[in-house]
This record gives C-alpha cells, structure tokens and sequence, in this order.
C-alpha cells in the first residue's frame, strides 16, 4: 500500500509535531525545580594604580630623499647676513666686522645609516678697524727684521 502525500495531510502532521513541541515545553516548565538563588553581589574594586612605564614602537619608516632635499630648500634661507664681535681687541682696535653669504641648491645623497646634505656658499667678509699700538710695534719689528731696520719707518710714513 502506498501512502498519498497531499497537502492537508502534510499540514496535519506540521500542526500535530508543533503542537507536541510546546506542550512538552511547557511541561518542562512545570516540572523542573525554579531558581531561587540570586547572583552574587559584584564587588566594586579599587581603580587601577596609574601605568609609570613608557613605551617604545620602533617602526621602519621610509622617507625619499628628495622629499628630505625639498624640505631643506624650503626651510634654510637663500641669504644670510650679520656683525661679529671683535674677538681680536688687543691686536685690532674700533674693529667692525660684517659677513654675507648666499647659498646655492641643495644637494642630498644617502646610504645606509648616513644622510649628507650639500650645498655651495659663497660671500665676503669685511673687516674694518686699526691696529693697536702694540700690534703695530711687533708689525714694524717684524717688517724690519725681514726688510731691514728702516723699512718698516718708511712703510709707516
């Protein structure tokens, strides 16, 4: 005999299977014991004392060199100027002493562990002031000992 599946009967089946499913449910409920124990109370717990390591990330980073090379262009001045104090006074007197110099383009390079960066100066220093008594004595014995004795008079003259 062979079994004629139609819809109404699948349908009974899904109704009688959901049925026993929430009536042994709900028998479970009634027969298992409840829970009368409550949970333990939390504890507050003191705050953790402050962290007084410090830390370290080594972290390999790679920069272009010529974006390091742009960079210094941009930052370092194109001219430079200015008045040194006379380190010299016993020798130049009333001295004034002025310096400038320009800088040409930059240049960076690297290897491993080593950057050099490079650049063309050029300019002028000028010193002006007159020697002290005492310079221009040894000057004068200097002169004469090497021109002659009355060399250094003429010179002076």
């Amino acid at each position: 005999m062979r079994l004629t599946l139609n819809l109404k009967t699948v349908l009974i089946a899904a109704a009688v299977l959901a049925a026993s499913f929430f009536v042994s449910l709900k028998a479970m409920d009634w027969l298992s014991p409840r829970a009368t124990t409550t949970a333990p109370p939390v504890a507050q717990l003191p705050p953790l004392p402050p962290v007084a390591k410090s830390s370290i990330v080594v972290a390999p980073v790679a920069i272009a060199i010529s974006a390091i090379r742009e960079q210094a262009e941009k930052a370092a001045p194109r001219n430079f100027a200015g008045k040194a104090d006379n380190p010299i006074s016993q020798i130049l007197e009333n001295a004034d002493i002025g310096w400038s110099a320009v800088r040409g383009p930059m240049a960076a390079a690297g290897d491993k562990d080593v950057l050099t960066i490079s650049t063309p100066l050029s300019g002028k220093l000028n010193v002006t002031g007159s020697l002290s008594s005492k310079a221009t004595g040894a000057l004068g014995d200097a002169l004469g000992s090497v021109l002659g004795g009355d060399a250094a008079k003429r010179i002076g003259a």
